[in-house]
């Protein structure tokens, strides 16, 4: 079905801010990395002829979707829910103004990719997850145009990577999962400009591949994963002065490693899941003041690193799920009236720190999952006027202790699953006062 896709964003966009997908998925914030959405992209001056009605038809009947500019030219295919099924790329030629593409599924090989060599406006290809390798690579190098690549879990390896770097525009790379290794770093000297690299669970870079990256100036998204990462990588990031993200899930970097961390001034997202960083680490950052989001799950980081977070004014979501942090921990919290995502799953928390987090105004998620929460604490809470979700699963509530959410009316999601002392006298009680919550039981 044809779509306008300004409409479809609009329509997609509270889901995706419901979900929290815009850090932890694949998906790069174009915000971030520079990049100008193809729905916001200006329509040319001159009229463009039109498109093939029959190749629109074509696209629609092989379960593709087109969207459009505001000139009526389809500017965006999206084969993602042909879930797999054999496509017909020739089709593409009947819609030559595409600057984003979409292909996704093992139905993709390198045979399909001589069907982009003739578009000239290609700026986005999404090919994750096809059966795309290294040759398919030396095919594209012949689009020109084309600035931003998905190759999320593909077997391109550095051979791959190579042919990609040599067109001059492409600067954003998504290769999470791919066999990338320090070789293929290496290969990055004379690319000072790319912007994005994502190299989630590439398992062959080690500290020896960052430090090819040490020239690239203009990387703004860096992700990269495994025990071959450690404190000496960072070193070789800190001269990379317009860093706004950093991934370092599952990989060996500890408190030292922190200290080159906490000179990446303009650093915005930093995830820290299942690294070797305590409660030291945590104040060797506390001078990023332009961080928006931290995620330290999974780690040794305990109630006295919160302080370290009072001065980060700009901060807006907080993962401290998995950690030590308790309630001498939310009183330091309490400042940081900015948080709109509170992730305290799994741990130390109580009935008594809860009273910290009334001033927190613009809380719209709390995670207290698996945690001493009961019905006192449920007092408190019933005093977050802003909360839309919240995930009490697993803890210790009771039918009367419900009704105090009974204030919590701009609520949407609660999820009450495996809360032994909840009955359904208490679910039904707060069903009818909150009619609108989707009650997860």
């Amino acid at each position: 079905m044809s779509k306008h896709p300004s409409l479809f964003l609009l329509a997609i966009l509270p889901i995706l801010l419901a979900c929290g997908c815009t850090d932890d998925s694949t998906e790069i914030s174009s915000v971030a990395t520079g990049a100008t959405p193809i729905a916001n992209q200006p329509v040319p001056a001159e009229p463009r002829p039109a498109d093939s009605a029959a190749a629109i038809k074509k696209i629609e009947d092989m379960y593709g979707e087109v969207f459009k500019a505001d000139d009526g030219i389809v500017n965006f295919v999206d084969f993602g829910g042909a879930f797999g099924e054999s496509v017909d790329l020739s089709v593409l030629s009947g819609v030559p103004y595409v600057e984003r593409l979409v292909l996704n599924g093992a139905s993709v090989s390198d045979d399909d990719l001589v069907h982009l060599k003739d578009l000239k406006y290609l700026k986005i290809l999404d090919l994750g997850e096809t059966r795309v390798s290294d040759a398919g690579m030396l095919t594209l190098k012949s689009v020109k145009s084309l600035e931003e690549i998905n190759l999320q879990r593909t077997d391109i390896t550095d051979a791959g990577f190579g042919h990609l770097l040599a067109l001059p525009k492409l600067r954003r790379f998504k290769m999470v999962r791919c066999k990338i290794s320090d070789a293929g770093l290496a290969l990055v000297k004379d690319r000072t400009d790319i912007i994005v690299l994502d190299l989630k669970e590439c398992i062959n870079v080690s500290d020896a591949g960052l430090a090819h990256l040490a020239g690239v100036k203009d990387l703004k998204f860096l992700r990269v994963w495994g025990s071959q990462i450690t404190d000496q990588g960072m070193v070789y990031l800190v001269g990379l002065a317009k860093l706004v993200h950093l991934g370092l899930d599952d990989t060996k970097v500890g408190d030292a490693g922190m200290v080159s961390i906490g000179k990446l001034k303009n650093l915005e997202n930093l995830e820290m899941y299942q690294t070797g960083i305590t409660s030291a680490g945590i104040e060797s950052i506390a001078g990023l003041h332009k961080l928006k989001y931290l995620k330290v799950r999974g780690t040794l980081v305990g109630s006295t690193a919160m302080n370290a977070l009072a001065n980060m004014t700009a901060l807006k979501r907080l993962d401290l799920s998995e950690t030590q942090v308790g309630d001498a921990g939310l009183a330091d919290l309490s400042k940081l009236t900015s948080i709109q995502d509170l992730n305290l799953w799994a741990t130390q928390v109580t009935d008594a720190g809860l009273s910290h987090l009334t001033s927190l105004t613009n809380l719209t998620i709390l995670n207290l999952d698996q945690t001493h929460v009961g019905d006192e604490g449920l007092i408190q809470i019933g005093k977050l006027s802003t909360l839309k979700n919240l995930i009490l699963r697993s803890t210790q509530i009771t039918d009367d202790g419900i009704e105090h959410l009974s204030t919590l009316t701009n609520l949407e999601d609660l999820n009450v699953e495996f809360c032994t002392s909840l009955g359904d006298t208490g679910k039904k009680r707060i069903q009818e006062k909150l009619p609108k919550v989707v009650l997860t039981q």
